[in-house]
């Protein structure tokens, strides 16, 4: 409508735009323009990376074009590797200085809901987070007494989720009797490890031992392993061994003292 107070122009659009380098399909936007409001719309966008449709609100000015909204329940951010993480409270912003901006919660394999911030470009994707505390099960196990887990609990977990990258996940762990460890590594599917290297120091009936360089693996297919140079009283002795849970271990190793053979084996249930 034209008139001598100013203008108003109503139209709809179902075609796909590129805005940064990202692509939008769009399902039906409506546009308004007008000499009052200047020129918005609103309508269903299609996000990329698998996130779906989603009803968006925005307006275009001489600084660009920008809109914000929610994403569907039930929406997937896909991974190129195509694990899909179910997305929940997932609001997203766009404008050309930003970019694409999401803030939600997205489900992880053997983490849970985390909630993350990141943002979309062009090219990749990149969403990060921390957890305050969880636990993790690592192994299941029937066994003719049962299902045996070996789980461990962690604090201060971090989490980052990227097209490059994949699901990379760190977090302090508790593993007594060897303390607080740092393990870090990536998350799929259906498949998680995670590494760390560190000195411990641990008391078994009285007796204090040190392992140099232990590396402790926590993988969702070999359990838990750990690996170093103990400090016996008099020699030192490449062990491995493995964890079961708190104050559950078992190491086992062999030198030779003056040619002698010499084994060990050291545990704790």
């Amino acid at each position: 409508a034209l008139s001598t107070k100013g203008f108003s122009l109503n139209m709809e659009s179902n075609s796909d735009f590129k805005v940064n380098g990202i692509n939008f399909g769009s399902s039906q936007i409506k546009i308004h323009a007008s000499s009052d409001a200047g020129m918005t719309f609103d309508g269903e966008l299609k996000l990329p990376y698998g996130l779906g449709n989603a009803n968006v609100k925005g307006k275009v000015t001489k600084g660009g074009v920008s809109f914000a909204g929610e994403l569907a329940a039930g929406s997937k951010l896909t991974l190129p590797n195509g694990v899909k993480l179910p997305t929940a409270n997932m609001k997203f912003s766009f404008d050309e200085s930003k970019g694409l901006v999401l803030d939600g919660r997205v489900d992880v394999p053997y983490v849970g809901w985390a909630s993350v911030k990141g943002k979309i470009t062009g090219d990749d994707f990149s969403l990060s987070g921390s957890i305050a505390a969880g636990k993790i099960e690592f192994v299941r196990i029937s066994t003719p007494l049962g299902t045996q887990i070996t789980s461990l609990p962690y604090v201060s977990g971090t989490l980052s989720i990227s097209k490059n990258d994949g699901i990379y996940f760190k977090a302090d762990f508790s593993m007594s009797p060897f303390g607080n460890h740092t393990l870090e590594g990536h998350i799929k599917s259906n498949s998680i490890e995670l590494t760390g290297s560190n000195d411990i120091s641990f008391l078994i009936d009285g007796h204090s031992f040190d392992i140099a360089n232990c590396n402790f693996t926590a993988s969702s297919t070999k359990g838990i392993t750990i690996d170093g140079m103990m400090d016996l009283y008099f020699v030192r002795m490449q062990v491995k061994g493995a964890y079961y849970g708190i104050n559950n271990f078992s190491l086992s190793g062999s030198t030779s003292i003056d040619k002698r053979p010499l084994s060990l084996s050291l545990g704790a249930t």
